[in-house]
């Protein structure tokens, strides 16, 4: 279904797309070092700490690469949107005649 903000659903796949992503290369990287983890105390604590703020950054750069396409998807759609509009009124104002 087209729907007026599609440009926002799909924003919003490319940013959880890119997290899932991020998130496969910490764990990747996570089990690649796991010989190294035994000798870190309190490991619970400190992976989830990690995985926080890995989320947190993963946010912020996601953010920054989408929102030039954001707001340039916004001014499309809305250019399109007052294009159309103005086509109807023409197109009513020549069926008047």
């Amino acid at each position: 279904m087209k729907t007026k903000y599609n440009h926002i659903n799909f924003i919003f796949f490319v940013y959880l797309s890119g997290l899932i992503l991020f998130s496969l290369f910490r764990i990747v990287l996570l089990f690649s070092q796991i010989s190294e983890l035994k000798s870190i105390p309190d490991l619970p604590y400190h992976l989830l700490n990690s995985f926080c703020f890995g989320f947190r950054f993963d946010t912020v750069v996601s953010s920054y690469f989408l929102i030039v396409p954001f707001f340039l998807l916004t001014v499309l759609k809305s250019i399109t949107f007052i294009i159309n509009k103005n086509k109807k009124k023409i197109d009513n104002a020549k069926t008047d005649i």
